[in-house]
C-alpha cells in the first residue's frame, strides 16, 4: 500500500507540475534495444549462457513498449503501449477541491484526494520539503555568497598565471605556439577551503538545511570540521601542475592541461586536459595515469547540441550521447547507449514532445464507486468495499498481462523459469 501511495503522490505532483500548461500536449518515450549486441555483452560478462532466447524475448518486449503522458490545463494521464496499442491508462484531473484519479483497469472506481491528505503524504514520503518551504531563500543565497565570495576571491589569489613562453604543442588539427604556466599553490586553497568549511558548518541557516537534508539527524559540527581538516592537511595535499596554451593567430582556440601527484607520490597520477575551439565545443579529458586503458571524456558539439559522455574502463568501451532527434511529430530528443560497440548503440532512448492530446480516462462517479484516498490511508474503507476493489485489481493484473501476451508474445518466454 506504501507504494501505491508513493506512485500516487508522484502523479499528483506530475499533474501541478504541468496544469499550467496552455494547449494539450503530449510526451511520448521509446526504447530500442539491439538484440544482437545484448546476447554479445551478455555472453562476454558470462550472463547470458544458454539464455539467448530470454534476452531476445526481453529486448523485444523492451522495443514493443511505450510511454505516453498526456497533460493540458485540466488534468493528466499517462498511458502504456505495446506495439502503439493501449494496455492501460491512468488519468487524474481537479474536481473541485479535490482531485480525481482513476485507471482504465479499474473501470469501476474513481479515488479522490483532498488537500489535507495530499500533504499528509508530502509528510510521509517527502518530509524535507515542507521544511525546505519554510526556508527564506533569498536569506540563504545571501549568506553562501557571504562565505563564498571570499573563497572565489582566494582561489583566485592562489591560481597565477606566469610569463608566456614558446611552445609547440600539437593536439588533435591544432598546434598551439604559446604557453603560460600556471602556479596553483594548493596550500592556500586548502587553507580557503577549511575556512569554506568552518564557516558555513557554524551558520545557523545552513545547519537547518543540512539537517533538513540529513532527514532532522543532528549534526555534529565541531567532528565534521575536524574531518574536513584531516583531510586538506599539508602533508596530505596533492601537487598540481596546470598548463595553458593559445595560438597567436586564433586567440578563442584554447588548450589546457593539468596534471596532479599525490601525496607522497613521485609521478602523476591524473591527467585532466580541456580543449575550447572556440567555436561552441568543449572536450575535457580525465585520464588515469597509473592505472591501465582508464580515459573517461566529456565532450559538448555545440554544433550538432549533443552531449558525449565516454569512457574506457580496462579496454571496455562505454558511452552516452544525448541531443536533439529528427522527428515529424514534434520536438524530440535521444539519448544512445553504446557498450563496447563504437559504431552501433546497443541501446536507444527517445523522448518526443508534440502539441495535442486526448485525456480519455473516465473520471466521472456516475455508476461508479468513490474512494476517497484518506479512508485508504486510515483503513476506513468499507469491508465488501475493499474486497470488491482487491478482486478488481487482481483482475487487471492478469487483464494487462492477457493485453501484453497477445501483442508481444515472446513475453511467455521470460515468465518461464530460467533454463539452468
Amino acid at each position: 500500500m506504501k507504494k501505491l501511495f508513493a506512485v500516487l503522490l508522484a502523479a499528483v505532483m506530475l499533474l501541478c507540475s504541468v496544469s499550467a500548461l496552455a494547449e494539450a500536449k503530449t510526451v511520448s518515450l521509446r526504447v530500442y534495444v539491439d538484440a544482437e549486441q545484448l546476447k554479445n555483452v551478455a555472453a562476454m560478462t558470462g550472463a547470458g549462457e544458454n539464455q539467448d532466447t530470454r534476452f531476445e524475448a526481453g529486448a523485444k518486449l523492451l522495443n514493443a513498449l511505450g510511454i505516453d503522458l498526456i497533460a493540458d490545463t485540466t488534468g493528466g494521464q499517462l498511458t502504456i503501449l505495446a506495439n502503439d496499442q493501449e494496455v492501460a491508462s491512468a488519468g487524474l484531473a481537479a474536481a473541485g477541491d479535490k482531485v480525481a484519479i482513476g485507471a482504465t483497469v479499474l473501470p469501476n472506481y474513481v479515488f479522490t484526494l483532498d488537500q489535507e491528505t495530499f500533504q499528509k503524504l508530502m509528510k510521509q514520503f517527502v518530509p524535507q520539503v515542507g521544511e525546505l518551504q519554510s526556508l527564506d531563500l533569498n536569506a540563504l543565497g545571501q549568506t553562501l555568497m557571504t562565505y563564498v565570495a571570499p573563497f572565489a576571491a582566494a582561489l583566485q589569489s592562489a591560481i597565477v598565471p606566469g610569463e608566456p613562453e614558446q611552445a609547440n604543442v600539437e593536439v588533435g588539427e591544432y598546434t598551439f605556439d604559446t604557453k603560460v604556466p600556471v602556479n596553483v599553490d594548493m596550500k592556500a586553497i586548502a587553507e580557503a577551503a577549511k575556512k569554506l568549511a568552518s564557516d558555513l558548518l557554524n551558520d545557523a541557516t545552513v545547519q537547518q538545511v543540512l539537517q533538513i537534508a540529513a532527514q532532522g539527524k543532528g549534526i555534529d559540527v565541531e567532528s565534521t570540521i575536524a574531518q574536513v581538516n584531516e583531510a586538506l592537511a599539508e602533508d596530505k595535499l596533492p601537487t598540481v601542475t596546470l598548463d595553458m596554451y593559445t595560438i597567436s593567430s586564433r586567440p578563442e582556440v584554447r588548450f589546457m592541461e593539468g596534471f596532479v601527484t599525490g601525496a607522497g607520490q613521485d609521478e602523476p597520477g591524473l591527467e585532466v586536459s580541456v580543449l575550447i575551439p572556440g567555436n561552441g565545443d568543449v572536450t575535457v579529458t580525465c585520464t588515469m595515469l597509473q592505472v591501465d586503458s582508464q580515459v573517461i571524456t566529456f565532450h559538448l558539439d555545440h554544433e550538432a547540441q549533443t552531449v558525449t559522455l565516454q569512457a574506457t574502463i580496462n579496454g571496455i568501451f562505454a558511452a552516452v550521447v544525448v541531443g536533439p532527434a529528427q522527428s515529424e511529430e514534434g520536438q524530440a530528443f535521444a539519448a544512445n547507449v553504446y557498450y563496447i560497440n563504437q559504431d552501433a548503440p546497443l541501446a536507444q532512448i527517445a523522448l518526443t514532445i508534440k502539441d495535442g492530446g486526448e485525456l480519455t480516462v473516465d473520471l466521472s462517479t456516475e455508476n461508479k464507486t468513490e474512494i476517497s484516498v484518506a479512508d485508504l490511508m486510515g483503513g476506513t474503507v468499507d469491508q465488501e468495499v475493499m474486497q470488491a476493489l482487491q478482486q478488481e485489481a487482481q483482475t487487471a493484473v492478469f487483464g494487462v498481462l492477457g493485453k501484453l501476451m497477445a501483442a508481444i508474445p515472446e513475453l511467455g518466454t521470460l515468465l518461464q523459469p530460467a533454463a539452468q
